[in-house]
């Protein structure tokens, strides 16, 4: 099947998507390269690739050269963590019902 190397900031359902076409088949990726799910990956590093899951995704993304990068940066993580509201809040962790 190959092998793939991994960009800045791609996670395995961007592998997925990419080379497959399809974000189910980040669980065979998963198996197949003894990684979790959420796991970040490294970038410059290779991965085995897995079947082609939907073949007209996969060459969309090639034609117009896409690579999606969707994990969250250090940045993105610090903004999450600063968020406060009744949005944000979880009953009984920082927003306690009386």
């Amino acid at each position: 099947m190959g092998r793939v190397k991994i960009s800045s900031r791609q996670s395995l359902l961007d592998v997925a998507i990419q080379q497959s076409g399809s974000i189910l088949v980040a669980f065979e990726l998963a198996v197949k390269n003894s990684l979790s799910i959420t796991d970040d990956l490294i970038p410059c590093e290779s991965i085995s690739l897995v079947g082609v899951n939907n073949a007209d995704i996969k060459a969309y993304y090639e034609a117009k050269n896409i690579v999606p990068a969707t994990a969250l940066t250090t940045d993105d993580q610090l903004i999450i963590a600063e968020l406060e509201g009744i949005s944000y809040w979880a009953i009984n962790v920082d927003f306690v019902v009386q």
